[in-house]
C-alpha cells in the first residue's frame, strides 16, 4: 500500500511538472507573439467570410425591387400588396432583434450564425417555390423568413466585427462589410432583370439567389470553425498574460453578463438614443426609396425597365466604394456628428432635386439626385453601426443594436404601407419626393 501511494505521488508530481513546462511555454514572449499572429490571421479570415455572407444575403434581399414590374404583372398586385413584401420582411424584426444579445450569450456566435443562415436559405427557397405554386401568400411567408434572417445576421455580424476590430478601424471594417451588402444589391439589379429578360422566368430570378444562400451554409460552418479557434487562442493569450503578471486564478474570470431586460433602456444616454433614432429614420427613408425606386423612375420619368434598374444601381456602385472610404475617414478624423449632418443634407437636397425635375423622358439631370442619395447612404451607414456600440456601455452593446434594429424595422414595416396607401388615393411624380423631403 505504501508503494502504491509513493507511485501515485510520483505520477501527480510528473503531471504537475508537465503542466509547469506547458505554462512556461505560454509565458514566453515569442509564444504569445506567435499566438497573436494566428489570431490576426483568423480575424481577417472571419471578416472575409462575413463579407461573403453579406453579399449573398443582399443579393436576395431586394429581389422584388429588381423584378418589380413582372412580379406585379404575374400576381396582379396593387401598390399596397407590393408594399406588403417589405412590410412582412420587417414585421417580425420589431421584437426579435431586442433579444439577439441574450441569444448570443446563451447559445454563442457559432450556433446562432448557422441557425440564422439556414433560416435565410429556407426563406429564399420558399420565395422561389411560391412562384411555381402561384401563391402570393407563400411569397409573403418566404419574405418573412428572409427578413428574420437578414436583419438578425446583420446584428450578429456587427457584433463579430466589433468583437474582432473594436480596438482599431471598426468603422472601416463596418464600411467594408456594408460594401459587400451593396455589391449584393448591384448583382441583384444587374443580373436578375437580365435573367428574366432572357428566360421570361420569375422562378429563376428568385431561385438563383437561393442557391447562393444555400452555399453560405458551408461558409457559415467554416466561419464558426475560425471563430472557435480564435476564442481558444484568445483564452491562451489571456492566460499567458495573467501568469506572466503573477496572477494564479486563471480561467476563473468571467464577464459580467445578465439576461436582456427592457429596464436596460433606462441606462441608455441621450447621445445613444439620438444615434438610434437617426439610424432608424435613415434606413426607413433609404430602403423606402430603393424598394420602389425602379418603378418610380419607370412611371414618372418614362425610363425602360432594364435601364431604370441600371440607373438605380448608380446608388449601389457609389456606395460600394464610398462606404469603406467614409468609414476610413470616420476612424481617422472622428467628428461623427459632421458626417451625420453632411449625409442628412445630401438626402434632403436629393429629394428637392426630384421635386424640381419635370415629369418627362429621361435626361442626365436624374443622375445628380441619385448620386446625392448615394452620398446620403455613405455618410450615415458607414457611421451608425459603429457609433451605436461606442455610445453604449459594453454590457449593453447587444441591447443597443437590438433596439436600433427594432426601431429601424418599425419604420421599414410601416413606411411602405404608408406609401402604398398614398399612391392608391392620390399619387403624382411629386408625391414621393415630397414625403421624403418632409
Amino acid at each position: 500500500g505504501y508503494q502504491r501511494r509513493v507511485h501515485g505521488k510520483r505520477i501527480f508530481l510528473n503531471l504537475n511538472l508537465e503542466m509547469m513546462e506547458e505554462d512556461s511555454s505560454i509565458l514566453t514572449t515569442d509564444r504569445i507573439e506567435e499566438l497573436q499572429g494566428k489570431q490576426s490571421t483568423l480575424r481577417y479570415g472571419i471578416f472575409i467570410l462575413v463579407g461573403v455572407q453579406s453579399l449573398a444575403a443582399y443579393f436576395a434581399r431586394d429581389n422584388p425591387q429588381a423584378l418589380q414590374k413582372p412580379l406585379i404583372d404575374h400576381f396582379e398586385l396593387n401598390a399596397t400588396q407590393y408594399s406588403e413584401l417589405y412590410t412582412f420582411f420587417s414585421l417580425p424584426n420589431i421584437i426579435i432583434p431586442f433579444f439577439i444579445g441574450m441569444l448570443i450569450d446563451k447559445w454563442g456566435v457559432p450556433f446562432l450564425n448557422l441557425s440564422i443562415t439556414i433560416v435565410l436559405a429556407a426563406g429564399q427557397l420558399i420565395c422561389a417555390f411560391s412562384i411555381s405554386f402561384e401563391s402570393f401568400a407563400l411569397l409573403l411567408v418566404g419574405r418573412t423568413f428572409l427578413g428574420i434572417g437578414i436583419e438578425n445576421i446583420s446584428i450578429l455580424q456587427q457584433y463579430i466585427i466589433s468583437k474582432h476590430f473594436g480596438n482599431f478601424n471598426v468603422a472601416l471594417f463596418t464600411g467594408l462589410n456594408l460594401m459587400c451588402c451593396r455589391l449584393g444589391n448591384i448583382l441583384n439589379s444587374a443580373i436578375v432583370p437580365r435573367i428574366f429578360t432572357l428566360t421570361d422566368s420569375l422562378y429563376l430570378g428568385f431561385f438563383i439567389p437561393a442557391i447562393g444562400l444555400v452555399a453560405t451554409i458551408v461558409v457559415s460552418i467554416v466561419l464558426n470553425t475560425f471563430e472557435v479557434k480564435s476564442e481558444k487562442i484568445k483564452a491562451q493569450i489571456e492566460r499567458g498574460n495573467l501568469l506572466s503578471n503573477g496572477e494564479t486564478e486563471v480561467g476563473d474570470r468571467k464577464t459580467n453578463s445578465k439576461s436582456v431586460s427592457f429596464g436596460d433602456l433606462k441606462e441608455f444616454n441621450i447621445i445613444l438614443w439620438l444615434c438610434i433614432i437617426i439610424g432608424a429614420l435613415f434606413y426607413m427613408l433609404y430602403f423606402g426609396f430603393t424598394n420602389i425606386g425602379s418603378n418610380f423612375l419607370q412611371e414618372y420619368y418614362l425610363i425602360e425597365y432594364k435601364t431604370a434598374n441600371d440607373f438605380l444601381s448608380i446608388i449601389y456602385y457609389i456606395a460600394a466604394v464610398g462606404v469603406p472610404t467614409f468609414g476610413l475617414f470616420v476612424d481617422k478624423i472622428g467628428n461623427r456628428d459632421m458626417f451625420f449632418t453632411v449625409g442628412t443634407l445630401s438626402g434632403l437636397v436629393a429629394f428637392f432635386q426630384f421635386l424640381a425635375l419635370e415629369q418627362t423622358t429621361y435626361s442626365s439631370a436624374i443622375i445628380l439626385p441619385l448620386v446625392l442619395v448615394a452620398l446620403y447612404y455613405c455618410s450615415i451607414s458607414s457611421n451608425i453601426w459603429s457609433a451605436i456600440p461606442m455610445c453604449a456601455d459594453k454590457r449593453l452593446q447587444g441591447t443597443a443594436l437590438g433596439m436600433f434594429s427594432i426601431l429601424k424595422n418599425i419604420g421599414q414595416a410601416l413606411f411602405p404601407l404608408l406609401l402604398g396607401k398614398v399612391k392608391a388615393v392620390s399619387y403624382t411624380h411629386l408625391t414621393l419626393p415630397t414625403i421624403y423631403s418632409v
